[in-house]
């Protein structure tokens, strides 16, 4: 899939897919984040997104290099300030009219993307959402042997049992 949008020169569908599926982070989790939530450690130099979850509980969800490089590159795209030159309380990700993203509307759009994609290359329709991509996330984390309690904090989970479910 991110193939296929990297191919069609959708790069924002590409960063959306790419930055759901590195970080497994919720649409809304995606959808409130702002730019003071994107943070370099001083220390280390290493990226992070200071996440929001349920129940308000903050986690931070590290970022390797091409996954700042995608975060970057939707901004360019879009037409945004880069992260640098943008006032903190301004979306980091948002639509083509500046705002940002609504949880339903960016399942919606993900959703209509996708099946386009799908279209483009003679395959039937799908119904993938923004959670699918959590999932695989989990999935992707399991089979690269990352034991199952980071997954669960990665994921902002309070509980195994619902990781495991992943």
């Amino acid at each position: 899939m991110l193939n296929g949008f990297k191919q069609m020169k959708h790069y924002i569908m590409f960063s959306i897919v790419h930055v759901l599926t590195t970080t497994g982070i919720r649409n809304e989790e995606f959808c409130t984040l702002l730019i003071r939530d994107f943070k370099q450690d001083t220390i280390l130099g290493e990226y992070y997104l200071n996440v929001i979850g349920k129940g308000n509980k903050r986690r931070q969800v590290p970022l390797n290099g091409k996954i700042v490089e995608t975060i970057k590159m939707f901004r360019y795209v879009r037409g945004l300030p880069s992260i640098e030159e943008s006032e903190p309380g301004e979306p980091l990700f948002t639509t083509n009219r500046g705002k940002a993203f609504v949880p339903s509307s960016l399942s919606q759009y993900v959703k209509k993307e996708i099946n386009s994609l799908y279209k483009e290359l003679g395959r039937k329709p799908v119904a993938i959402t923004p959670h699918h991509f959590r999932h695989t996330f989990a999935i992707i984390s399991r089979l690269s042997n990352v034991d199952l309690y980071s997954i669960m904090n990665s994921l902002g989970h309070n509980s195994l049992l619902t990781t495991e479910i992943y």
